[in-house]
């Protein structure tokens, strides 16, 4: 709908999401967002015992490799004005030098 309201057509989309072990650099990216967690709501004055327990027990999966999850959800959309054109190759040109990173 949004797409629709710029007046893109020839709107498409691609996700992609990947299977992987714990241990690696995804893991570690949890992992060190977790640890933060605790901090947030001890500055919110929110962080009980328990919770704090809880954080805990929730980083320990994430440096094991026998631990397996999804990882995020990655999103990609696209359109085209009515009007303008691309060629196939153009188009597939811009995909292949397009990069993307996780930090």
């Amino acid at each position: 709908m949004l797409f629709e309201r710029c007046g893109v057509e020839n709107i498409g989309h691609e996700a992609t999401a990947r299977v992987v072990c714990g241990g690696g650099l995804w893991a570690k990216m949890v992992a060190r967002d977790t640890r933060g967690h605790p901090a947030w709501e001890q500055a919110d004055h929110g962080l009980t015992d328990i919770r704090e327990e809880e954080y805990k027990a929730l980083i320990v999966p994430w440096g094991d490799p026998s631990f397996w999850f999804l990882n995020a959800l990655l999103h990609g959309c696209w359109g085209q004005r009515p009007g303008e054109t691309m060629s196939l190759s153009r188009l597939a040109s811009n995909v292949r030098n397009t990069r993307f990173s996780v930090a």
